[in-house]
């Protein structure tokens, strides 16, 4: 994520923020990066997200205002469920976009398949997956 550069972590912050002012220890920039970077990383509840960002917060801090340490699992829930969905979408978009002229020659395309019959639902055992870079 070192290459991330600030105009790329700062798109989410031109999401409406419809906390009233009062509420807002964290600004929206943040907890949408953080939320971002924390299902990146496999988290899938905002109990998760909030877990991940505590632990990461010297990390992240590196890309966005933490100073007041992480949001809490109802912070995040609370600005998802204010978020205008379209909005979230556009500025998603356009983080996308300006990462894709970023890296442009510069990511390593991989491939991941699932071996055929490798789960085994009797046992619990977990497909398994080989993954492979791409020419």
């Amino acid at each position: 994520m070192a290459n991330f550069q600030p105009d790329v972590v700062q798109i989410p912050g031109s999401v409406t923020d419809a906390r009233l002012d009062r509420t807002k220890a964290h600004n929206m920039c943040s907890i949408l990066v953080g939320t971002l970077t924390a299902v990146l990383c496999g988290c899938d509840s905002y109990v998760e997200a909030a877990d991940f960002m505590e632990s990461q917060v010297d990390w992240l801090s590196q890309f966005v205002d933490m100073r007041n340490g992480a949001p809490s699992h109802d912070t995040i829930s609370r600005v998802f469920r204010l978020l205008n969905p379209v909005e979230l979408s556009k500025a998603f978009q356009d983080c996308l976009e300006l990462l894709q002229v970023k890296l442009t020659g510069k990511v390593i395309a991989i491939d991941v398949k699932c071996l055929r019959g490798s789960q085994d639902r009797e046992t619990g055992q977990s497909a398994i997956y080989t993954v492979m870079r791409r020419q």
